[in-house]
């Protein structure tokens, strides 16, 4: 590499030696935990069924700059030969992107957006029919321990595959043209 001909200031080479690496880890990482949820969740279109109860529910959010959005998280129990298991997961694939919602004892200015917020209401409303419901389990016959309430494909995963993927090319295609320049 030829670092003595480097013409770029204090900024770009910052973006360049800390920030597209981050920008670009993050990317992939986008593109790869949608390609896992969506396997997964086709996964899922093949497990078998029980009934099980939904033991507890609570409602999550996530915001969106000054957007909040809402979530019922179910636990639930169910019998697989005779055997108990407990889990949480609505699709096969919550679990790659649990940490996006947070819970509603970290939610900031409470009393204001819950009273605007209609899908508030609506989620509030669902938890208090929600406990002790039965309730149809999709479980892997080969894992009990993996199972959902929603065993088909949420259309919201193809979003984290595809601007993974968009985001994660732009870059590699930037970082390689850099590199090329510097090689020369």
């Amino acid at each position: 590499m030829n670092f003595e001909n480097w013409e770029y200031g204090v900024i770009p080479t910052v973006f360049i030696c800390v920030l597209l690496p981050l920008f670009l880890y993050y990317s992939y990482w986008l593109f790869i935990s949608g390609i896992i949820g969506l396997h997964r969740m086709e996964e899922s279109t093949r497990w078998k069924y029980c009934i099980g109860e939904v033991k507890n529910a609570e409602i999550k959010y996530m915001s969106f700059s000054e957007d909040y959005r809402f979530r019922l998280k179910k636990t639930y129990n169910y019998v697989v030969d005779e055997v108990e298991y407990e889990s949480n997961q609505t699709y096969a694939s919550d679990y790659l992107f649990e940490k996006e919602y947070k819970s509603l004892g970290q939610f900031p200015k409470i009393d204001e957006i819950f009273l605007k917020s209609n899908q508030f209401i609506q989620t509030e409303k669902e938890k208090e029919i929600q406990t002790e419901r039965k309730i149809t389990v999709y479980y892997d016959k080969n894992n009990p321990k993996r199972s959902c309430l929603i065993n088909k494909i949420n259309s919201h995963i193809y979003l984290p595959i595809f601007m993974g993927l968009f985001f994660g090319l732009v870059l590699t295609i930037f970082a390689l043209k850099l590199i090329g320049n510097l090689t020369e």
